[in-house]
C-alpha cells in the first residue's frame, strides 16, 4: 500500500534526480506524502538544491485522501501520545481549511483560537506537549476520540464538497 501512495506523487522535473531519502515501507505511507508536501512548502534544503527545484508538491486530490488516512490511523488507537494525536489532527484540519502546513504546535494554536467546542482539549494538548512525554497521555482518551471523529467529519465533508464542485453542471 505504501508504494501505491508514493506513485501518486509527481516525479521530479526532467533531468533532475529525486533526492528524497525515505523508505515509505518503513512506516505508514501517509507520513511520506505529508513530509514531502511540507518540505516543498518550506522551500528549504538541508543540503543540495531546494525542494522546489526537485519536485512538485502533491496536489489537493492526492493530499486529502492522505490526510483522511492519517486521521484514520490515529483513530485506530495504536498511535502516538495523545497530545501528538490531537496536534496531528489539528495540522490535518488546518491544512484542509487553510491549504497551508503548520507545525503541530502552530496548528494547535490556530485551532484553539477558533470557537470550536474542542478548544479546551486542544489547549490542553498544547500544554502537555510542552511538558514532555510523561505528560502526553493526560488527555481524556474519549475526548481525543471525539475530536478525531470531528476532524474526520470535517475532512470527509471537505472531500464531498470538493467532489460536488468538480461535478456540478456548468
Amino acid at each position: 500500500k505504501a508504494l501505491a501512495v508514493v506513485q501518486l506523487l509527481p516525479q521530479p522535473h526532467s533531468g533532475q534526480r529525486n533526492v528524497t531519502v525515505s523508505d515509505p515501507s518503513s512506516g505508514p505511507a501517509f507520513w511520506f506524502v505529508i513530509d514531502r508536501a511540507i518540505t516543498w512548502q518550506s522551500g528549504e534544503a538541508v543540503r543540495g538544491p531546494a525542494p522546489r527545484e526537485l519536485f512538485r508538491p502533491p496536489g489537493w486530490d492526492t493530499l486529502l485522501p492522505v490526510l483522511i488516512a492519517a486521521v484514520q490511523a490515529q483513530r485506530s488507537g495504536g498511535a502516538d501520545l495523545l497530545d501528538s494525536v490531537v496536534l496531528n489532527a489539528c495540522r490535518a484540519l488546518r491544512f484542509a481549511e487553510d491549504r497551508r502546513w503548520y507545525s503541530k504546535l502552530e496548528a494547535g494554536r490556530r485551532t484553539a483560537a477558533s470557537s470550536d467546542p474542542f478548544t479546551p482539549l486542544v489547549r490542553k494538548a498544547i500544554e502537555t506537549h510542552g511538558q514532555g512525554r510523561q505528560a502526553a497521555d493526560r488527555l481524556p482518551a474519549a475526548d481525543v476520540r471525539r475530536f478525531l471523529d470531528h476532524v474526520m467529519d470535517r475532512l470527509t465533508g471537505e472531500s464531498a464538497t470538493a467532489r460536488a464542485l468538480q461535478h456540478r453542471p456548468s
